[in-house]
């Protein structure tokens, strides 16, 4: 299982495209979050909430983790579809 896992782990790093691309999608969502959903964090009714903050950073945080598991996920499938080619063309 480790080797599967060292094995995996410098596929994703050693494609620069993929890596680049899954934290672009972090850093979009999270410049969305600043720009748009900061006025509406502003309102009076949401101000008195009790712990609007923690409510509010929640929110960005499970955002956040969840692009990032997507991006993750689609990365490690491209992977997946390179072998089962790479192995289908070895057996034609």
């Amino acid at each position: 299982m480790e080797i599967l896992l060292k094995r995996n782990i410098k596929l994703y790093f050693r494609d620069k495209i993929n890596l680049l691309l899954s934290l672009l999608a972090v850093f979009i969502i999270l410049a969305l979050y600043i720009i748009f959903l900061g006025n509406i964090w502003g309102t009076d009714e949401i101000r008195s909430l009790p712990r609007a903050d923690v409510l509010k950073y929640s929110w960005l945080a499970s955002g956040i983790l969840a692009v990032a598991t997507v991006t993750t996920s689609m990365g490690a499938f491209a992977v997946i579809v390179d072998d089962i080619a790479d192995v289908l063309k070895k057996h034609e």
